[in-house]
């Protein structure tokens, strides 16, 4: 009998938990491995780097202040760099750990699992927004006393966006991904070659089609910057897509 048949009569006899314990579950699962601390951590640090960095420039040009919106700035490129990682290891994490069994010990309802997972990804993008902005705000104003410096939330309101829409475009589409491949290093190659290869050479396809199959097209119209039928057609092929093949593979994988 297939481990599927056996957890599906099971969870008709045992309590299982609630899907928000489950989403708790990821979210506890996400900041205890070692890979996704690792992924915070760095795009903590990248993000500070990056914004000492901003403010060494400012002092030689002799500028009277610093902006919240320069230091986001750089914590929105670590979101973009970052959240698709995340997103990945939501749904890879367990079968790269062999954690799956106990997984499903818990809930064998496998549609509960990729649901919890899938809301973890989108509110894995609100956490990220909300410590970034936090974040941020502190290290700014510190820099701007450090560095006496006069502090100014001007033009912030449109690196905030930027950084919205970004961590949930990128929690979504790594997550996407992570789903249809249960491959931590092979989603993260795919996300990789996408970003720097395939999306650059899309651009190149005649008639102006390319938009129409770039990741990038979510975001973009999003932020304003590109069309709303390009986006859909980006978010059905590289969302949509991936997770109803993810589902399948939820559906039918075997854990070992």
């Amino acid at each position: 009998m297939r481990t599927t048949e056996i957890q599906e009569r099971q969870s008709s006899v045992v309590s299982r938990p609630s899907l928000a314990r489950l989403v708790g579950l990821e979210f506890q699962k996400l900041t205890t491995v070692r890979s996704g601390q690792s992924v915070l951590w760095s795009m903590l640090g990248v993000g500070l780097l990056l914004s000492l960095g901003m403010c060494w420039v400012l002092i030689p040009q002799k500028e009277s202040e610093l902006s919240f919106s320069v230091v986001m700035m750089a914590f929105t490129l670590c979101a973009a760099l970052g959240t698709p990682i995340l997103g990945i290891l939501i749904y890879t994490s367990d079968w790269q750990h062999r954690d799956m069994l106990m997984i499903l010990t818990l809930e064998p309802r496998r549609h509960r699992i990729f649901l919890a997972k899938l809301l973890s990804s989108v509110l894995i993008g609100v956490a990220l927004c909300a410590a970034f902005i936090l974040t941020g705000l502190a290290v700014s104003l510190g820099l701007a006393a450090a560095f006496r410096l006069s502090w100014t939330a001007q033009g912030s309101m449109e690196v905030l966006s930027m950084l919205v829409v970004l961590s949930f475009a990128g929690a979504l589409s790594g997550a996407a991904l992570g789903s249809a491949l249960l491959s931590t290093p092979l989603s993260i190659v795919v996300v990789i070659i996408q970003v720097l290869l395939i999306d650059n050479l899309l651009l190149l396809l005649p008639g102006g089609i390319g938009p129409f199959f770039q990741t990038s097209s979510m975001s973009n119209s999003l932020i304003g910057d590109g069309s709303p039928v390009a986006a859909l057609s980006s978010f059905a092929l590289w969302v949509i897509l991936p997770f109803a093949i993810g589902f399948l593979r939820m559906r039918h994988a075997e854990p070992h």
